[in-house]
């Protein structure tokens, strides 16, 4: 399989995801690894290493030049969650070619190691990071489709096929690449390791996803004007603004402030200095001016009391996703509560650091002293969009009205018991077990 194959399975407009085959996208990727130098592909190793523990939390396993040696390397962190690889490497053995490479390229860098040092030094939270580590079965797992036409970008040893909260490690730059041999002549492997780990951190994983398709838009640019690989980080003001100004008319200002994150963010993780200044504050106030009305979100009609009458009136006590259903919108409405703090984005995506679980339950239900002798009751939320880690406490207070938020939420508790107490707090039963309750189903 020589370059131009490789080239032509990533841009090729006939290419879908059907005829994508796994064995063609490992085909792929082994060219990648064929044709990138030693010291990028050792580079992309200890990136992937350092978000390693990162990623083996919220069970998201991308594709990498190594597949398989990821797939082991998840093991040696955790063995008794992923004593077997996830369903999408099934079959996959490791060759003793591709040992001998991961040994090659491992050589230095001890993930063990870097990971028990890293939990060491932070504050012993063990039933939280015991329900992460038991969230939802291994074979749920997340792997980079085949690109859009849209999304396609010249295939490059510095930007290998991973998922898009991945690309801010994993894509790289000449200058990049050289600023991290820096950092290893000055610090051990394990600092390295932790550097990249905590700067991942500080971004949540819609937030990574948004600032990488920043980093696809910008790539997309520069390959179509032929921008050099040693130009694009750290990215003149320039060229910021000329890439600015090519989706003027087009994307709505908050869509580039994200993208503009994004890029500054890569510069910030890849050591290189952010060049926005004057010329790039005047282009964006010109963009800001120029975007389309069809950019431009229009404002959601209130939730009424009559609304929620009908959404009640309209529900089957007895079906377990309806209750669940019914259970979210009262309490959002009541209790003031976002969807995200009650619902989880995917199906196959749970984070206990995040996501409230059923482990707040029984619910302890506690009276009023005055005369009403109204009944409440409360439940803490690990995470909100204002207070971060420290999470609130969101309370629930009956009403004398059909849409009691309170009679709800003990329903919801009452017929989908039994379900583990790591899942989801708003998680249903099925005939097939359960499922937890996702703000696209809920809106649905």
């Amino acid at each position: 399989m020589t370059k131009a194959s490789v080239k032509q399975t990533f841009s090729s407009e006939a290419t879908t995801k059907e005829s994508y085959t796994p064995s063609a996208k490992a085909e792929a990727v082994i060219t990648w690894s064929m044709h990138a130098s030693d010291e990028l592909k050792r580079s992309h190793i200890q990136r992937i290493s350092a978000s390693l523990l990162f990623t083996s939390l919220r069970k998201r396993i991308p594709r990498i030049p190594f597949p398989d040696a990821y797939i082991i390397s998840l093991q040696l962190v955790s063995p008794a969650r992923h004593s077997s690889p996830p369903r999408s490497h099934s079959g996959s053995v490791m060759s003793d070619q591709n040992l001998s490479e991961y040994d090659k390229f491992m050589e230095g860098i001890d993930v063990v190691a870097s990971a028990a040092k890293f939990w060491s030094d932070i504050a012993k939270r063990e039933a939280t990071r015991s329900a992460v580590a038991t969230s939802l079965q291994t074979s749920h797992t997340r792997v980079p489709r085949i690109p859009k036409s849209s999304s396609r970008i010249d295939p490059s040893a510095h930007r290998p096929l991973v998922l898009a909260s991945d690309r801010l490690l994993c894509w790289t730059t000449p200058a990049g690449l050289e600023w991290q041999q820096a950092l290893k002549l000055k610090l051990p492997d394990t600092s390295i390791f932790k550097l990249f780990q905590v700067m991942i951190r500080s971004l949540d994983q819609d937030t990574r996803s948004n600032y990488g398709a920043g980093l696809l838009r910008f790539t997309q640019y520069c390959d179509s004007c032929n921008i050099l690989e040693a130009d694009r980080m750290p990215a003149s003001e320039n060229l910021i603004a000329a890439f600015t100004t090519s989706h003027a008319a087009t994307a709505s200002d908050k869509t580039l402030n994200n993208w503009l994150a994004g890029l500054h963010f890569w510069h910030t993780v890849n050591g290189a200095t952010w060049q926005g200044a004057d010329m790039l504050r005047a282009v964006r106030r010109g963009f800001a001016k120029m975007v389309p009305s069809s950019s431009q979100r229009t404002k959601r009609p209130p939730v009424t009391i009559e609304a929620l009458c009908i959404l009640h009136d309209n529900l089957n006590p007895q079906s377990p996703y309806d209750v669940a259903v019914g259970a979210v919108a009262l309490t959002a409405f009541w209790s003031c509560c976002r969807l995200g703090e009650l619902t989880v984005r995917d199906r196959n995506f749970f984070d206990a650091l995040k996501h409230v679980s059923r482990s707040v339950l029984p619910l302890s239900i506690n009276s009023l002293t005055d005369e009403s002798r109204t009944q409440y009751t409360s439940f803490h939320i690990p995470w909100s969009k204002t207070t971060k880690e420290l999470g609130a406490d969101i309370s629930v207070t009956a009403r004398p009205h059909r849409t009691d938020p309170l009679k709800a939420l003990s329903l919801h508790a009452t017929v989908n018991s039994g379900i583990p107490t790591y899942t989801p707090l708003f998680s249903y039963k099925t005939s097939l077990g359960w499922e937890p309750l996702t703000k696209t189903s809920f809106m649905s």
